[in-house]
């Protein structure tokens, strides 16, 4: 049952799963195109008022260069190499390059991505390094794997974006991008042996969760004392005989 009344609507439903899923396409159709605050010729900024301008300019970046990568043609592969997107974390806003149609297209997709949908939800979008100082990062990932097995087989539980009815083709392709998000594994993880860290892929509270686990275990690598690996220069005695004499000492 659904009652209009000037400025709400009150739904009602013995289903919970219905009553739910009804709401959130509502809260979807709501989800107009942002305008921009300023345009300047074929510049416009955006200001976002929910989403992280510099998170929504990752996101962007990241979908739009899956379409450059892609061997087929598309109109929106065309619209990546035509415009170009800045955030300014000082406004939380995005400065975007590009023709009126160009940035037409930009509004509907910033119309989403600027919608309580997706808040929370695009910091898993993005990988975090975790830098290790005495630690060794290979060593740290298979501990890591054994820890968070589950994790690294378990898919997602982020709901998939309602496409809303009327997108453009191109939006509708992006969001089914996103979707495919949810599909992949909660957790996704790899050593970097050249800045000796860990690169994972996770929702916030997991990746924090795995970030102080992993400072905990190069604080106590660090403190261990079998574990360090100390430079002694010596000035007169030869270090072959010191070298002779530790062996002699340690075998006892």
């Amino acid at each position: 049952m659904i009652v209009i009344g000037d400025d709400q609507w009150i739904l009602a439903s013995d289903d919970l799963v219905a009553l739910e899923e009804l709401q959130r396409v509502i809260e979807l159709m709501r989800s107009q195109p942002v305008q921009p605050f300023l345009t300047s010729g074929n510049y416009s900024v955006y200001l976002l008022q929910r989403a992280s301008a510099s998170e929504v300019s990752q996101t962007l970046d990241s979908l739009l260069q899956t379409e450059r990568s892609s061997s087929r043609t598309s109109s929106f592969s065309e619209l990546a190499r035509r415009t170009k997107i800045v955030p300014d974390p000082r406004t939380n806003a995005l400065i975007v390059s590009g023709n009126p149609n160009d940035r037409k297209l930009i509004e509907e997709l910033l119309g989403i991505l600027d919608s309580d949908e997706l808040i929370g939800s695009l910091q898993q979008l993005l990988p975090t390094t975790i830098p290790l100082t005495s630690a060794n990062a290979t060593q740290v990932e298979t501990i890591l794997k054994t820890i968070y097995k589950s994790q690294l087989a378990t898919s997602s539980s982020r709901k998939p974006i309602q496409v809303p009815e009327g997108v453009s083709s191109e939006i509708t392709v992006l969001l089914q991008q996103l979707n495919a998000e949810s599909a992949s594994p909660l957790l996704t993880m790899t050593s970097e042996e050249t800045t000796n860290s860990i690169i994972l892929r996770a929702p916030a509270e997991l990746t924090e969760e795995i970030r102080n686990f992993v400072q905990s275990i190069d604080r106590q690598t660090s403190s261990t004392p079998s574990r360090r690996v100390d430079l002694i220069q010596l000035k007169s005695t030869n270090t072959e005989s010191i070298g002779a004499a530790l062996k002699r000492l340690l075998s006892k």
